[in-house]
């Protein structure tokens, strides 16, 4: 789970306690009396200062004459257009010493491209076991040299040269250097590539 999305929902129950202590007309100092809870930690959860424990979410719903679940439950479906991913949030898989795959799109709802970094030892062939389908994909050859063998053609990238293809296949990878190569695979796909991805690396 990203930390946007825990932002996003803890944002939303102090906007909850805010709005719900303002509709039925209490002061901090009231919402304190009813609640237990003192003014200060009240107006720092609500302005996000502070985050408030279960027992102090507890005592609000008392306070405010709800029920704890209203406070916490989802507004709407959390809706997140921008993700910021930091180098040590990538999701990571490793096939042993010579393939490793490092997601870089985050987990937005409905989104329909996923891009991932794909890092291969030096002089491996990969043949997968399942070929991975693509609707449209750019590849970028971010550092070494890479052939791809896609539909039964083979293309041949440096580093800095890319690829864009539409409706086809991936059925083998093979770093032609004798340094380790790396190449980012951005796309659609008609599945997660991950499901892809974890079937090749459990035969």
């Amino acid at each position: 789970m990203s930390s946007d999305f825990i932002e996003l929902r803890l944002t939303e129950i102090s906007n909850y306690i805010r709005q719900a202590r303002e509709k039925i007309g209490l002061t901090l100092n009231e919402l304190s009396e009813q609640s237990g809870v003192a003014p200060s930690t009240i107006q720092k959860i609500e302005s996000r200062q502070m985050t408030p424990s279960i027992a102090v979410i507890l005592k609000l719903a008392v306070g405010l004459g709800v029920e704890a679940g209203e406070m916490i439950a989802p507004r709407s479906p959390p809706k997140l257009d921008i993700v910021v991913q930091r180098i040590s949030q990538y999701a990571s898989m490793s096939a042993g010493r010579k393939m490793r795959y490092e997601k870089l799109s985050a987990d937005i709802q409905g989104a329909e491209v996923e891009s991932w970094r794909i890092v291969v030892a030096a002089a491996y062939r990969a043949k997968l076991f399942r070929p991975q389908l693509f609707l449209e994909v750019v590849v970028f050859c971010e550092r070494g040299e890479i052939e791809l063998d896609i539909d039964g053609q083979t293309c041949a990238l440096a580093a800095g040269d890319t690829l864009h293809s539409r409706s086809k296949s991936l059925f083998a990878v093979h770093n032609t250097g004798e340094e380790e190569a790396a190449y980012i695979l951005t796309g659609r796909f008609p599945h997660s590539l991950q499901y892809d991805i974890a079937v090749s690396m459990n035969r």
